[in-house]
């Protein structure tokens, strides 16, 4: 399919959504953040199983049934050192890649 979307937040992108969506398709979904609230994810698939893309804003959005434990941030790809929510750079600035071995999320600053 060309784009996928989700009302529901997700802790980790569903490695069958990444299967889904043709390359250069796209991937919409609020993902949880540790930053209190989640965020809007949008993501760029490859067509293989893997995707990359950006946090646009921040939402309030449900988690999915199968995805409400939360587990250690680190084991969502989430850097081990985090900001403060006060600190925390624009939402563009953090990067998330996916695949079906798991999800990374780091920060990325153009100069």
């Amino acid at each position: 399919m060309p784009r996928s979307s989700s009302t529901a937040a997700v802790r980790t992108i569903p490695p069958a959504w990444l299967h889904q969506v043709r390359h250069g398709g796209t991937i919409l979904t609020p993902i949880d953040t540790p930053y209190g609230h989640d965020a809007l994810l949008t993501l760029t698939c490859d067509g293989a199983g893997s995707a990359t893309g950006h946090l646009i804003k921040p939402v309030a959005f449900m988690k999915l049934r199968g995805q409400r434990h939360q587990p250690p941030w680190k084991s969502l790809g989430w850097p081990k050192k985090r900001l403060p929510v006060a600190d925390a750079p624009p939402w563009k600035h953090h990067r998330v890649t996916a695949d079906p071995a798991g999800q990374r999320i780091y920060l990325h600053r153009t100069q």
